[in-house]
């Protein structure tokens, strides 16, 4: 079952594991369809994106490697936010 962006914004502050603070850059490459690497000891799923403490979606972690499930329809929203 793959849980809604929102649902995740909403439940995140609860959330203590599967959760993948990224930098900025790391950011523009997953809006630009890349992959990025995520070592961790969790299992293969969905985990939660944060930058700067505010969640923005959902990723998708596969064999070390985060792709995001964020709606295209958000990453306009979301480089605003990282122009702020």
């Amino acid at each position: 079952m793959k849980p809604s962006t929102r649902l995740v914004q909403l439940l995140a502050p609860q959330v203590t594991k599967g959760r993948f603070e990224i930098h900025e850059r790391q950011m523009h490459s997953l809006l630009a369809g890349e992959t990025i690497p995520f070592e961790t000891t969790l299992e293969n799923g969905y985990v939660i994106l944060a930058l700067k403490d505010q969640v923005l979606g959902l990723g998708l972690l596969i064999d070390g490697k985060v792709r995001s499930q964020i709606p295209k329809s958000q990453s306009r929203l979301i480089t605003e936010f990282m122009n702020r």
